[in-house]
């Protein structure tokens, strides 16, 4: 039979949450969850699945094949909250990333995605299709391929090129891979839900605490708040902070031929530039209004000037700047304006003045975006680069713990 345990879980972010709840699954365990917010799941969003980590040219493939496998957790525990459609990843024609290494990791991820014989993503012919320039002239000309490519892929890829304005705005060959979109907005209601009718679980809001201050009251403690780390002197961590914004904004269907079949869209570029990447995440709708998630990881769309904050003992009291409506239009027609560089029709969209944003820690190396945990006696860190990487983070402390 399991030792009764009072713990204390701060931060009510993806991590903090999704952590209660598996620890809430032993009864014995009384877990008392702590959030400087008024409500749960703020933090910044994650709305894709970086199945793969294609949105990172240089990851290497360890990493990518940990994100893959934290990916195909996350899709199975919340298989309904899942769009199921392909992303575009195109290198832009401007940045040094070499599309060889792209088709590379495609292969390999293909394979490790059929080994590991839990086909989340659909078979794993249908992983990835890839689509070369003269695919695109012919398609661009004939609205059709010569050949057909891959039955799922080819339909998002038409789509994808009927709207892209330069052709040699971007390298080639790209790929469609089946790196799904994520029903943010739902999965957090659901989410905030079951907490709430969690016996074993206890919220308190509006609480900003110092581990310090609760060592004798609980066996163990878990820092999920994803910012101030208590092991930063203690353990050579060298960690900085990414702003994730992004903005949602609207367009009509009737702007779009085949508005139902429209795939993520990722055009990468040099990092902290501007020509920086570009994200664009439909959101389906039953409506005559396509809803898309635009991010742009550029100077006039970011709020801090490189991107990143760099730790430091000022910053531990760091208070996120409040975005006011002004800001949230200016820097969301300035995403606009950008992505219309690409696709035109986008200048016909609106924004909805909603900006989804938080603060992304980013441990050592900035390429390095897998999750871990650091375990002492009755204290555990979580380092969640990625939303997607909550699940596996859940289930180790989990094993920790029991």
């Amino acid at each position: 039979m399991s030792t009764t345990k009072n713990i204390l879980i701060i931060g009510g972010g993806i991590s903090g949450c999704l952590t209660a709840l598996e620890l809430s699954n032993n009864k014995n365990y009384t877990i008392h969850l702590y959030e400087k917010n008024t409500t749960l799941l703020t933090g910044p969003p994650y709305c894709h699945l970086h199945a793969g980590g294609f949105l990172y040219p240089d990851m290497n493939i360890h990493d990518c094949q940990e994100l893959l496998y934290d990916s195909i957790l996350f899709a199975s525990k919340f298989p309904n909250y899942l769009f199921k459609r392909p992303t575009i990843i195109a290198y832009n024609i401007s940045s040094n990333y070499s599309t060889d290494t792209l088709l590379y990791k495609a292969q390999i991820l293909q394979y490790i995605y059929y080994i590991h014989k839990q086909y989340i993503f659909g078979p794993p012919h249908s992983y990835y299709a890839t689509y070369t320039k003269n695919d695109i002239i012919f398609a661009k000309k004939y609205g059709k391929f010569q050949n057909t490519i891959n039955l799922y892929h080819d339909k998002y890829a038409l789509q994808f090129i009927q709207l892209l304005d330069d052709i040699n705005s971007i390298k080639y060959p790209i790929i469609s891979v089946c790196e799904y979109g994520i029903d943010q907005d739902k999965l957090k209601h659901n989410i905030i839900n079951t907490i709430e009718s969690t016996s074993n679980i206890k919220v308190f809001y509006n609480q900003t605490i110092t581990h310090n201050s609760y060592t004798q009251q609980y066996d163990k403690i878990i820092n999920a708040s994803g910012w101030q780390s208590y092991l930063q002197n203690n353990n050579n961590i060298s960690q900085s902070f990414e702003l994730k914004s992004s903005w949602m904004i609207s367009l009509t269907k009737t702007n779009l031929s085949n508005p139902n079949i429209f795939p993520e869209i990722c055009i990468i570029g040099e990092r902290s530039t501007n020509n920086g990447m570009i994200q664009i995440s439909p959101i389906p709708s039953n409506t005559n209004i396509l809803t898309f998630q635009i991010h742009c990881m550029t100077y006039d769309s970011t709020l801090f000037k490189n991107g990143l904050l760099t730790y430091n003992d000022t910053l531990t009291n760091y208070t996120f700047p409040s975005i006011h409506s002004d800001i949230i239009s200016t820097r969301t027609n300035n995403s606009i304006k950008h992505i219309s560089k690409f696709f035109p029709i986008f200048k016909h969209s609106k924004s909805l003045n909603i900006a989804l944003y938080g603060i992304q820690r980013i441990y050592n190396n900035i390429n390095k975006r897998t999750s871990f945990c650091i375990f002492t006696d009755n204290y555990i860190e979580i380092f969640l680069l990625k939303g997607i990487s909550s699940v596996k983070i859940a289930q180790s402390i989990y094993n920790n713990i029991t």
